[in-house]
């Protein structure tokens, strides 16, 4: 399945489509869209990142070391998961 067949909305489809390579500067308003359109661009990048992951090969083996770690270091207690909001109140605090 392609990218843009797995892609929903407009703004997705718009950003998928476009070849940053075979243009000239694009120029992305991101600070004038909504937070919702900043999500769908980000989806709309992750998808097209994972669809180019899929055909470009083998992940990286360093990928898989690190992931393989941090799964280790989960089972063992070491480390430990945490809520998104607990997350994200842990980063502003560290924020200026």
């Amino acid at each position: 399945m392609t990218s843009q067949a797995r892609l929903r909305s407009p703004l997705q489809r718009l950003f998928c489509t476009m070849t940053l390579s075979s243009n000239p500067p694009v120029d992305l308003p991101i600070e004038q869209l909504t937070v919702a359109q900043k999500w769908e661009l980000f989806q709309a990048l992750w998808i097209d990142l994972d669809v180019d992951a899929e055909t470009q090969g083998e992940v990286p083996s360093w990928h898989l070391e690190l992931l393989a770690e941090r799964e280790q270091r989960l089972a063992s207690g070491e480390a430990k998961l945490l809520p998104l909001e607990d997350f994200l109140e842990e980063m502003r605090k560290t924020m200026p």
